[in-house]
């Protein structure tokens, strides 16, 4: 007998980490799958990369903040929910100071609302080959540890 898993029980933040990268990537690859039973993943998955999204110049086929945005308010057609991957989510922290770098602020700003608040029907899957909690904005990752899901797959390494 198979037990099924409540969609609503599915965590609507997991932030998945560490050196180890097959493991990384075979479990958000099950996270996706379980939140995506059914759907065409094409339509109903988005992956954003942190780097691109702070970097200042504008080229063409570059991810911007604001394809973020409008991702997070958007339900995608043809499925009834979307399951959207932030990687190298340990660039994403509160710059030092405002005149630093707006681009920097606007993806903080943007990722702390969508942790505080997930919209329905939407699953976010962080990743970082980062392999320590520190390394993280500490006020995005405690939120994420309380309402989430944190999986760390690291190898220690010797030299």
């Amino acid at each position: 007998m198979s037990i099924m898993i409540s969609e609503n029980k599915l965590n609507k933040l997991c932030l998945i980490y560490g050196n180890q990268q097959l493991l990384v990537e075979e479990t958000i690859d099950s996270i996706i799958e379980d939140r995506l039973k059914g759907c065409q993943h094409e339509w109903a998955l988005e992956r954003f990369y942190a780097d691109e999204l702070l970097k200042n110049k504008v080229e063409s086929g570059k991810q911007k903040i604001e394809d973020l945005l409008i991702s997070c308010e958007t339900l995608p057609m043809l499925t009834d929910r979307k399951v959207i991957r932030i990687d190298n989510f340990e660039l994403v922290k509160k710059p030092k100071n405002n005149y630093e770098n707006n681009n920097q602020n606007l993806l903080y700003e943007t990722v702390y609302k969508i942790i505080k608040n997930p919209p329905e029907n939407m699953w976010f899957v962080f990743t970082s080959k980062t392999i320590r909690e520190k390394d993280f904005s500490n006020p995005l990752f405690q939120n994420i540890k309380k309402t989430g899901l944190v999986k760390k797959f690291t190898a220690n390494e010797y030299f």
